[in-house]
Formats: C-alpha cells, structure tokens, sequence
C-alpha cells in the first residue's frame, strides 16, 4: 500500500526517494564507531577496513546525496595513516 514501507533487496523506495532501513544505517553507523575506536587503540583490522568499504560503496550506489556524510566518515575511518 501507499502508506506501507515499500522495499526490494534492501532498498526502500518511498515517494519516489531510494534509502535503506532504519536498520540498516544504525549497523552501518556501528561499524563505523567501531572502527574508530579500534583505529585509536592501534590498528584497524583488514576485515573491518574491507566491510566499511563494501558498506560505504553500496550506499553510495544507492542514494549519494542523502548519506554523503556518512559516507565520508567512512571513507575517512578507512584511510590509512
């Protein structure tokens, strides 16, 4: 219905915007404070590194302007320095 979330593969498309689940940010988010933290106790793990990545580049390829920040952040987190 009209008023109902309407989602396919992930993807919620609500008038007429793509987005991803509530769900799906606040895991994103995580793993992004979670990389921090593990980049200031030492180093950041190649698994961690890589799923952010994977993360940041699907979210980009699913609506760049409405999660810019967060993509950002990640993309921030995952430099090596």
């Amino acid at each position: 219905r009209k008023s109902n979330r309407q989602s396919i593969t992930g993807i919620v498309i609500n008038n007429g915007e793509l987005s991803v689940s509530k769900k799906w940010v606040r895991n994103f988010r995580a793993a992004i404070f979670n990389a921090k933290k593990q980049k200031i106790e030492g180093s950041l793990s190649n698994g961690l590194r890589s799923e952010i990545s994977g993360m940041a580049a699907w979210l980009k390829s699913v609506n760049e302007m409405k999660y810019d920040k967060m993509i950002k952040d990640a993309l921030d987190v995952i430099r090596n320095n």
